[in-house]
């Protein structure tokens, strides 16, 4: 996301867009789209809800008329992409929902291959793998948008990425406390501007507002659950 940042291009998240759909139960009516497109109920959910979106979409595009189900979809509208831009070390199956939006849609795909590591230090040769796919994906961002890459406004854009990062370990490390005045439901509903919009000042602002309050309430004994912990879910 930093280099998209760096670029003014805006960015829509597929995985959280389908998250939100769920969640205002419109899930099952674009599943519903996947599965008359034949795609298999073995995929997963996320992937399909998006898919039918995203078929929603292209049907509108191409014939002019808003589909019904899509009409009384509750799903935040968004437009169809001009590129998709993934990496494969969150889930694989990551590499072929965005590989498959880019088929049906005619657009560049830009993917990075994250090797597998098991030691610490990571070494250096897959450090180095990494940073020329960066490299590769900063040369077809150029290509694409038709400009050279904006590498102060990308180094500017990466502060805030880690002041944003450092203000959500502040939260996260609030978990450490028995008793803590952290639960997971609040660390998973601020998790999406972790994911979406670490590179934007509002995210270090929240956090921060959050981490102090807190680190106020473990201060003045003020916990996340009422009495004593008896177990904690990993």
């Amino acid at each position: 996301p930093e280099m998209c940042v760096a670029m003014d291009i805006a960015m829509v998240y597929p995985e959280t867009h389908a998250a939100g759909i769920g969640a205002r139960k419109g899930a099952l009516d674009m599943i519903d789209v996947a599965d008359s497109k034949g795609y298999s109920i073995d995929c997963c959910s996320y992937g399909r809800v998006n898919i039918g979106y995203m078929e929603l979409l292209k049907e509108e595009a191409e014939t002019g008329v808003t589909p019904e189900a899509l009409k009384n979809s509750p799903a935040a509208r968004v437009p169809l992409p001009d590129l998709v831009i993934t990496c494969n070390n969150i889930c694989n199956t990551l590499l072929k929902w965005y590989e498959n939006l880019a088929v049906e849609l005619d657009i560049p795909c830009i993917v990075t291959d994250v090797p597998s590591n098991h030691t610490m230090p990571i070494p250096e040769y897959a450090k180095e793998y990494i940073a020329d796919q960066f490299r590769n994906a900063i040369s077809q961002l150029e290509v694409i948008c038709g400009r050279p890459f904006d590498y102060k406004k990308f180094l500017e854009v990466r502060q805030q990425t880690q002041r944003s990062v450092y203000q959500w370990n502040r939260i996260a490390s609030m978990a450490h406390y028995k008793p803590s005045p952290l639960n997971g439901f609040d660390l998973f509903n601020y998790m999406a501007l972790i994911v979406c919009a670490r590179s934007r000042d509002y995210a270090e602002i929240t956090f921060k507002a959050f981490a102090d309050e807190l680190e106020e309430n473990l201060k003045n004994g003020v916990y996340a659950f009422k009495g004593n912990e008896k177990a904690r879910i990993t």
